[in-house]
């Protein structure tokens, strides 16, 4: 792989404001059909500000072209000049169902890059169109807790006439779960183009379990229909708040005559409440317990890497048995309450064979003519099935003259050494073992290569990702604490100034030693994307400062090197053996690597076969870890490995611009298996001094994308550890910028850890009467992205009053908080009981840790200025609804006079539950 250096200074950053809001009346359009629409961007007013220069923008393949400039002057329809309100009203043609993405832009003097709002979608709907949306996909409640929430049933329909929605709930399993709803029984209808119905629900956790509750719709109007449908997923957690648990273990057995240290590690996740004490206990086939192995501690100490991280460590020496033979072992956590929850049991093999993978010679690396894969001649890799036993193992072995050189049991995968000879050995060799019928699937041992706030770091400067991606925002309450990193690279340079006591030394799988030391720089600038510390005076910032880095070499140094082979290259031997080992330590690996798939794998594939690789992500995923890899730089969309894998989050490479990077030959690759994008364009961060005596470099490559995105896994995870991999997977793609680029969205850091705009449904916020998420609220549509935050009161005494809120830790070095947000009003009782003494009010406070409340917003039903809105219609009222219109508070400053500690951003709709009031809430920022 080919990196480029820096050879021109980069573009200025920009230090201006931005856009505010940006959105759009109406926020729908049908198909075939030309509609007038208004735009309206809010851009606060600044030196440098070129107002003549605001554009809109819409994106046509990928492509954002000018398509009219906004303005602020009282001409072509706007309302009214110098307000900061920029606006263009457009006749959009919509031509067909689907979506129409926009943005706003603005130029500032002495800035060559112009400023760009977030991506604006204008839905595109057929003529009549029923869309039924879950104000949250998924609520946790302890046994005995209540909450609420709502569905959103947006009606649309081209034509005149009544449009008419019947509507039923179900509840699977029935019983264990309380739902009350004010669900119409009759139904709802409405003449409108557009009209919005809420349906409440409550629920009351009974029992434990997991319960999905489910709202299908049909509308009919002038003789047609269409039918949609939307799901909540209730867990329910017993009383004690106790969660589940997770065990591994790595080395996956024990060599038969030895004895060996083992790894086990058990992992917390879902439960609010932490046990009192985890316990490792030999038992039998069914899991009755023998005797106790020992505690399992959580304290960053000896094989325990990170304290506080909910992964409960021990590694024990275990005397291996008779060959062939079993030891089985489960975790038990046990809480305050007395009630225990055990893992599944998991069983070491104690076998005649060396444990783990030994390393691939390069000497013996042969090329496939076909695919350009390199694999080695040498060797293959094989599995067995479960039940085969020791003797016909061996007996498979010897048809092909071969030796078994090692075994990863997790995975059943061996090792087979066999003769040289070129690719037609390799060939022969696969082809004999596939008809054996203990074997799963035979494949060859293939090459990857590599896939190359405001901090007081000396070169921080010179970093664009982090304000980018918003880290800076993030790092006031997030740096990665107690979160483990395993990066699977050529090594790392843990004596490096800005990684010195970060880095955990595991294996290297290249020369078979306890000593991962970076022999060709790659590895050591990953690591320092994800966790260089921060804020200390030197160097860099990586994107998670507190994070722990898991070093396992897995890919060989530069040419000449005694023992490391060709530049860059990685055997799947090691790779295999590098993620089995992390497995047991690290709760995200990261994977610079690519790799083509062979002709071998792409057979197994037709049969329904996976690969020792594929199997050795899949046991890693389904242990919980967050697999992240670099998508690759052939500017192609042919999927690479590991990207391939469906578990594996895969990352393309952006620019400083959010654009794709797309060099013609190292360009990102790209395509529907690219889920998430990152900056991986020039970007400067650590090396060893052999490769730059400053001890940093540039670098441009999705290798540099993925480790960002590592490093935001790890801020998020810091800060919800009780969160699965899978909801740590979902916030990064659902939080992410979209770029219509062909590479997923952008990761956004701040989004990504605090959910401030909601796009995550109200993960991470906390609820008490009714809170939702949802994409819009009749014509009112989120001021940034797709979701809205909605605290929610009514209707007839339901509920009298509703909070989100979300409780964050500032970071001691932190001194002050600037907090921006848009917000906006809602309510049933405009106009007629304006002043009548129904006086609701929506207000958002932050809590400091010594207990003061302090206001932020507060807008009340007698004291608010409203106008009236349609296409919104209340349960339990009357038809006439008002809004305060969006409006935003813009960097309130708070000196953090009460220290470090714990803050609570408080989002309150308070009412007298006879009419529906609403308090909408979008893109909060630290900034």
């Amino acid at each position: 792989m080919k990196f480029f250096t820096l050879l021109l200074a980069l573009l200025p950053v920009l230090a201006h404001a931005e856009f505010t809001s940006f959105t759009a009346t109406p926020n729908a359009v049908f198909a075939n059909t030309p509609t007038s629409v208004t735009f309206v961007a809010s851009l606060p007013a600044e030196p440098g500000l070129i107002k003549s220069s605001v554009r809109l923008l819409r994106a046509v393949n990928g492509v954002y072209g000018v398509v009219g400039t906004m303005h602020d002057d009282g001409l072509a329809g706007d309302a009214l000049a110098n307000d900061n309100l920029y606006t263009l009203t457009l006749s959009v043609p919509a031509a067909s169902n689907g979506e129409y993405q926009f943005r706003a832009s603005a130029a500032y003097t002495g800035v060559a890059r112009r400023l760009q709002s977030e991506t604006l979608p204008l839905q595109v709907l057929p003529a009549l169109d029923l869309q039924i949306t879950a104000g949250q996909q998924e609520i946790t409640l302890l046994q005995g807790e209540t909450v609420s929430s709502a569905f959103i049933l947006q009606m649309s329909k081209q034509a005149g006439g009544s449009g008419n929605i019947t509507a039923v709930q179900s509840l699977t399993p029935a019983g264990g779960l309380s739902l009350v709803t004010d669900l119409n029984p009759g139904g709802y209808s409405s003449t409108q183009s557009m009209q919005t119905f809420l349906v409440q629900d409550t629920f009351t956790a009974l029992q434990p379990g997991d319960y999905t509750v489910k709202l299908d719709g049909t509308l009919n109007a002038g003789g047609a229909s269409d039918q949609a449908s939307a799901t909540m997923l209730i867990h329910v957690l017993p009383a004690n708040g106790a969660g589940q648990l997770g065990l591994t273990a790595y080395p996956g057995g024990i060599e038969t005559g030895t004895s060996g240290a083992i790894v086990f590690g058990a992992g917390y996740t879902m439960g609010p409440t932490l046990p009192v004490s985890v316990t490792l206990y030999e038992t039998n086939a069914t899991g009755v317990i023998l005797h106790e192995q020992g505690a399992m501690l959580d304290d960053g100490a000896q094989a325990d890497l990170a304290a506080d991280d909910q992964t409960y460590t021990t590694q024990p020496t275990l005397q291996a048995g008779p060959a062939g033979s079993l030891r089985y072992f489960k975790a038990v956590a046990v809480f305050a309450s007395g009630t225990p929850v055990e893992s599944p049991v998991v069983s070491l093999p104690s076998l005649p064979y060396h444990i783990s993978f030994v390393p691939a010679n390069p000497a013996a690396s042969v090329v496939e003519a076909e695919t350009g894969v390199q694999l080695q001649c040498d060797q293959v890799i094989v599995q067995f099935r479960a039940d085969a036993t020791l003797a016909a193992i061996d007996a498979a072995v010897a048809g092909v003259s071969g030796h078994v050189w090692g075994v990863e049991p997790l995975i059943n995968a061996y090792q087979i050494g066999i003769p040289c000879q070129g690719i037609a050995g390799v060939k022969a060799a696969l082809a004999y073992l596939a008809q054996q019928p203990q074997v799963v699937a035979a494949e060859p041992n293939s090459w990857s290569a590599l896939a190359e706030f405001k901090p007081n770091d000396s070169r921080y400067a010179s970093q664009y990702a982090p304000p980018l991606v918003r880290a800076d925002e993030a790092w006031l309450i997030a740096r990665g604490q107690g979160v483990v990193v395993a990066v699977l690279d050529s090594g790392v340079d843990y004596q490096h100034p800005d990684l010195v006591g970060r880095v955990h030394l595991g294996h290297d799988y290249v020369n078979n030693d306890a000593d991962p030391k970076d022999d060709h720089s790659h590895g050591t600038h990953v690591a320092g994307i994800i966790g260089a510390k921060g804020h200390n005076s030197v160097g860099v910032a990586g994107m998670a400062w507190d994070a722990e880095i898991l070093a396992i070499k897995v890919c060989g140094g530069e040419t000449g090197v005694p023992g490391v082979g060709i530049v860059g290259g990685c055997p799947e031997s090691a790779i295999i053996s590098g993620i089995l080992a992390a497995t047991s330590q690290a709760r995200i690996i990261n994977m610079s690597l690519r790799g083509h798939k062979s002709l071998f794998e792409a057979a197994l594939n037709l049969l329904g076969l996976k690969t020792a690789y594929q199997k050795a992500v899949e046991a890693a995923s389904a242990a919980g870890v967050l697999v992240v890899a670099a998508s690759g730089n052939d500017n192609s969309s042919d999927p690479k490995l590991p990207c391939a894998y469906p578990t594996v989050l895969c990352v393309g490479n952006t620019t400083s611009a959010d654009v794709r990077y797309a060099d013609p030959k190292y360009g990102s690759n790209y395509g529907a298996h690219v889920d998430i994008a990152a900056p991986g364009t020039d970007i400067l961060s650590t090396v060893p001094t052999f490769a730059d005596a400053s001890g940093y470099q540039y670098k441009t490559g999705t290798s540099m994308a993925s480790p960002l995105v590592a490093g935001v896994a790890a801020l998020v995870w810091g800060n919800n550890p009780s969160m699965t991999r899978s909801q740590v997977e979902e916030r990064l793609l659902k939080t992410a910028l979209p770029l219509n680029q062909q590479v997923g969205p952008r990761v956004d850091a701040f989004d990504a850890v605090f959910n401030g705009s909601f796009e995550h449904d109200l993960s991470g916020w906390k609820i008490s009467g009714t809170g939702s998420a949802v994409p819009k609220l009749g014509p009112i549509s989120p001021v940034k992205g797709v979701r809205l935050g909605m605290a929610s009161t009514g209707p007839d005494a339901a509920v009298e009053q509703s909070e989100l809120y979300q409780e964050f830790t500032v970071r001691q070095d932190v001194t002050e908080l600037a907090l921006s947000f848009s917000y906006a009003m809602v309510t049933e009782e405009y106009p007629e009981w304006v002043g009548r003494g129904f006086n609701d009010d929506f207000r958002v406070t932050l809590e400091t840790p010594d207990g003061v409340e302090h206001q932020v917003a507060l807008e009340t039903v007698d004291g608010s200025a409203f106008s009236a809105i349609g296409g919104i219609d209340f349960p339990g009222g009357d038809s006439t609804v008002g809004w305060t219109g969006w409006k935003n508070v813009v960097s309130v400053k708070f000196p953090l006079t009460a220290g470090a500690g714990k803050y609570r951003l408080r989002v309150r709709d308070r009412g007298d539950g006879i009419y529906d009031t609403n308090g909408l809430l979008d893109t909060i920022r630290f900034k």
